[in-house]
């Protein structure tokens, strides 16, 4: 088949749990005679989407990259409409238009799409909740496949999104509760579960030092969308209360930062590349994740290939499920559940290697890329039929 990956954000320098997982699909969840093409922006980063790579077509790897610019965009119209719909108002079909238009999309991609989009047997597309993404799928509905990446959100329950979902050819979803939650909101025409891949094989040797010391680790998007600030205040109190030389490492980037008064508690490191994440994430004494909207968790994912247990939001179904079935992590609601789970972790370190194996063991059987690479194939074989 001939696809073509329709992404905000594209390439080995983005970080984002999306944008990681569909390049992995255009580089190994592919079949050996599929030609694979990705339209996406020139930006970078997600907080101001400047472009930041030139506009044109290179080559990542065996995969054709075509980059357009951003077009222009209204913050803080999207910020009032955003607060708005926060607060319970339904969006008129103007506002929903506006909203549209005020999020990151592209004019030159586009026409792209319109003019080029009838050359591939299928696009695939991610993530729903983008502009960008919702006018590709509108101006070529029968041949996308969305990747919705849909958390229990307002932004979710929107008109327009349940529109896009119902029109377009199928939907590829990244866990089981993610399937359900859009089963509430409407009927896809086409669906399948697949969820993202990972190497499993051994740590690659690096020179670049790792933190050194005993450390708890958040890698991701610093922003309080993500409850970074939850996870620094908890983690701050009980390093305070326990009297423990455990911190936290911070790695990533984002418009959030530990305010000053946490001292040296908490360690914003920056970024890193794959086989140096993969060292940091092996070091830590357990892996943090407290969002409460994801659609899969890549970081708890990440953290059980190196062996190491989790600890993550009850508010998320999906990675209360993923837990449990892993027998990789434990879970808190408040703080006082997380400082429980704190004091297992750092006091009975056969504990947490014990759930580090087996969330191992789970991410082996069910996220290498040998079975999710079956399963996205398989997936769009069916989206085909």
């Amino acid at each position: 088949m001939k696809l073509l990956f329709v992404v905000p954000r594209f390439g080995p320098e983005v970080v984002g749990g999306a944008e990681v997982m569909m390049r992995g699909y255009a580089h190994y969840g592919i079949g050996p005679d599929d030609e694979v093409h990705v339209a996406t922006t020139c930006a970078r980063y997600h907080v101001d989407w400047l472009d930041d790579f030139p506009a044109g077509t290179e080559m990542d790897g065996d995969v054709t990259v075509h980059r357009f610019a951003t077009g222009p965009r209204d913050p803080a119209r999207r910020h009032e409409l955003l607060a708005k719909r926060a607060a319970g108002w339904h969006l008129t079909t103007t506002e929903e238009s506006d909203l549209l238009f005020s999020d990151v999309w592209s004019p030159d991609l586009q026409r792209f799409i319109r003019d080029e989009g009838r050359g591939y047997d299928l696009m695939v597309g991610a993530p729903a909740l983008f502009g960008m993404v919702q006018m590709a799928s509108m101006a070529n509905p029968e041949r996308m496949v969305l990747i919705p990446c849909i958390h229990d959100e307002g932004a979710a329950y929107a008109k327009l999104i349940r529109s896009v979902l119902a029109s377009v050819r199928g939907c590829i979803f990244n866990s089981v509760n993610e399937r359900k939650l859009v089963g509430r909101m409407v009927t896809v025409q086409r669906s399948a579960v697949v969820g993202t891949g990972y190497h499993i094989e051994d740590r690659p040797p690096i020179s670049t030092p790792i933190p050194t010391g005993r450390y708890v680790l958040y890698a991701g998007r610093m922003e309080p969308a993500k409850r970074v600030p939850v996870v620094a205040e908890y983690f701050t109190r009980w390093k305070a209360e326990r009297g423990s030389d455990v911190r936290l490492v911070l790695v990533g980037d984002g418009p959030w930062s530990p305010p000053a008064e946490y001292g040296e508690a908490v360690d914003m490191v920056g970024t890193f590349d794959d086989d140096e994440r993969r060292h940091i994430v092996a070091g830590a004494l357990c892996v943090i994740n407290g969002s409460e909207h994801e659609s899969l968790s890549n970081l708890l994912l990440e953290a059980w290939r190196e062996g190491r247990p989790t600890l993550a939001a009850a508010g998320s179904e999906v990675m209360t499920d993923t837990s449990s079935l892993s027998g990789g992590g434990l879970m808190f609601g408040d703080y006082g559940e997380f400082a429980l789970a704190m004091d297992r972790y750092e006091a009975d370190h056969d504990f947490a290697d014990r759930m580090g194996a087996s969330g191992r063991e789970f991410m082996e059987r069910e996220y290498s890329w040998d079975a999710v690479g079956n399963r996205f194939r398989a997936a769009l074989a069916h989206m085909a039929g």
